[in-house]
């Protein structure tokens, strides 16, 4: 089924959906954009990736905990228990994207400036070791 949705709204969409979804964590838990936030990100999701593999992404046996976290999360906010279920969620949020930890790590050797004084730190480079479960982070 095709929307007219452009390729190039994904990310809009993804991002307003993250922007609103802080933003009523901020405002401790409002409903609303807790769940408009949660709302929009996963249409952008499905619509960069695709439902199936979305769908595949949520069921994989090593994002399971991950899921129930972000799923109970939502029905703890539709339930209104509005900061609970969004703190919740990010704990699913956490568990879901962990494996990326070391990627986005080893990736920021490219920000300018700080960039290098960040990937030369041993200090963080054993924290990401320690929130990703990895034994070591490379950086190419």
């Amino acid at each position: 089924m095709h929307l007219g949705l452009r390729k190039s709204c994904v990310p809009i969409m993804m991002l307003a959906g993250i922007g609103m979804y802080v933003f009523g964590l901020m405002l401790l838990g409002d409903r609303f954009f807790l769940l408009v936030g949660s709302i929009l990100f996963l249409t952008g999701a499905s619509y960069s990736a695709g439902l199936l593999t979305l769908m595949m992404f949520f069921v994989k046996p090593s994002k399971i905990k991950g899921s129930f976290f972000y799923f109970f999360g939502l029905l703890l906010i539709l339930i209104r228990f509005g900061f609970i279920g969004g703190c919740i969620q990010l704990i699913g949020i956490f568990y879901l994207f962990r494996d990326f930890i070391p990627q986005v790590y080893a990736s920021s050797k490219y920000i300018p400036g700080i960039g290098p004084y960040i990937c030369s730190s041993a200090l963080l480079k054993d924290f990401v070791n320690k929130l990703s479960g990895s034994t070591k982070v490379n950086i190419v």
